[in-house]
């Protein structure tokens, strides 16, 4: 019998303790980069670094006869389940612009400004060209539409060409959607 075979079948003695102890560096904090690693590239692993000579086999035997279970949390922590919503009229604008391709080759682009609180589209416009300078009158017509204005009114944008004039609207902070917050921008995306 050789060496390698010997020392693969000491380490499936009662109790397993050099795989258990391969499982529990990469369960707990001194092995946080194996933690995502399934089973098999454990094993593989395990052997390359030379700390167990055993095989898949014998590493899924072992976790089966001994009930050894890994923990599986998330990498990344988990995204909101619900999105933003704003308190009252006008605290939170979303905006964007949509590209429509027309049969003749040509493109024109929706603009649209739709309120958070209220779910409704506030100001929208169908223009043969993009200008940073629609969507701010967009923005303009929307607050002007709300009857009471919180100062300031926060404009959701998607970090699109269209949004480069919101900056210099006073009354307004531009946010730019999962850049600067977590959330989306869905609401208007999905019109």
């Amino acid at each position: 019998m050789c060496a390698r075979r010997r020392t693969a079948l000491s380490a499936v003695d009662p109790g397993m303790p050099h795989i258990r102890r391969a499982l529990e560096d990469a369960r707990h904090g001194r092995g946080r980069r194996f933690q995502a690693l399934s089973i098999r590239s454990l094993a593989i692993l395990a052997q390359r670094l030379g700390r167990v000579f055993a095989s898949y086999e014998t590493w899924c035997r072992a976790i089966k006869r001994y009930k050894w279970n890994r923990p599986r949390r998330r990498i990344y922590p988990a995204k909101p389940k619900v999105g933003i919503r704003a308190k009252g009229p006008g605290q939170l604008l979303h905006v964007d612009v949509t590209v429509i391709r027309l049969l003749d080759g040509t493109r024109a682009f929706l603009h649209a400004v739709q309120d958070n609180f209220s779910r409704r589209v506030m100001a929208w416009a169908l223009r043969p060209q993009l200008t940073a300078e629609t969507t701010r009158e967009f923005v303009d017509l929307a607050l002007q539409a709300i009857k009471t204005v919180p100062e300031p009114t926060r404009v959701m944008t998607d970090g699109g060409c269209e949004d480069f004039c919101l900056t210099e609207i006073r009354r307004v902070v531009h946010v730019i959607a999962q850049v600067d917050i977590a959330q989306s921008n869905s609401l208007i995306e999905s019109l």
